[in-house]
């Protein structure tokens, strides 16, 4: 068997990457992989959320096929699960809450990292991309100096596309320089705009698409990262 890796990326739509006709540039490396690649032209997730779609793909099952339990109950069989016990080494680094160890989602991993031990940006809630990146390239580095011949299958989760929608200065500069907007002003939008489902402003939701297409681009170059580690 060949090595294996998954990634997934939290709260990003279809329509964002040039692949699927988007014409804006946002996704370059992802979308060098064109020509060698099978493309999904017509894919549905099982739920629109993080504890409804995740069980589909880690556990090819239903949200509601075992009630609407808080975690992940012992009926449901992780991916990770029957690799481990085929001698395939399991490897996960994520840092969405809702698929964590304390729901049960760490089980079958020989190394499974969920960021809840870490400090997090009072206003954003999650480890960004580039961190998540950092340490999976660690571990494979050591995996693969260490002579192991075993083969692996690794999970990565982005959540830098989710909401606040509040990217670094440096990545506004690359991707869009006319957003010139504060990390104060952003996250006053979320609270105001988007949590409250405001669409009165058409100014106010532009710029809140601009936002999310610039974490939709730095995304993309966490994945440039990543593949030319890989490579």
């Amino acid at each position: 068997m060949k090595n294996v890796i998954l990634l997934t990326l939290d709260a990003t739509r279809k329509d964002v990457f040039g692949i699927y006709g988007n014409k804006k540039g946002l996704t370059p490396a992802f979308d060098s992989l064109q020509n060698k690649s099978i493309i999904f032209t017509k894919g549905q997730t099982v739920g629109p959320y993080t504890q409804a779609s995740f069980p589909g793909l880690l556990t090819s099952s239903y949200f509601l096929e075992y009630g609407q339990p808080r975690g992940l109950v012992p009926e449901r069989t992780l991916i990770s699960e029957p690799l481990k016990e085929a001698g395939i080494f399991t490897a996960a680094f994520h840092s969405n809450p809702y698929i964590s160890g304390y729901f049960g989602w760490n089980r079958g991993w020989n190394v499974f990292y969920d960021s809840m031990q870490d400090e997090v940006e009072p206003r954003i809630p999650y480890i960004r991309g580039n961190v998540v990146n950092q340490k999976a390239i660690d571990w494979l580095s050591s995996y693969c100096q260490g002579g192991n011949e075993k083969p692996f299958f690794l999970w990565l989760h982005y959540m830098d596309v989710h909401e606040p929608y509040m990217p670094e200065k440096k990545y506004i500069d690359m991707a869009d320089p006319s957003v010139t907007i504060s990390q104060d002003e952003m996250y006053d939008m979320f609270q105001n705009v988007l949590l409250k489902r405001d669409v009165s402003d058409p100014a106010k939701l532009e710029l809140l698409k601009k936002l999310y297409d610039i974490h939709v681009w730095e995304v993309d170059t966490y994945f440039e990262e990543l593949f030319g580690h890989l490579k």
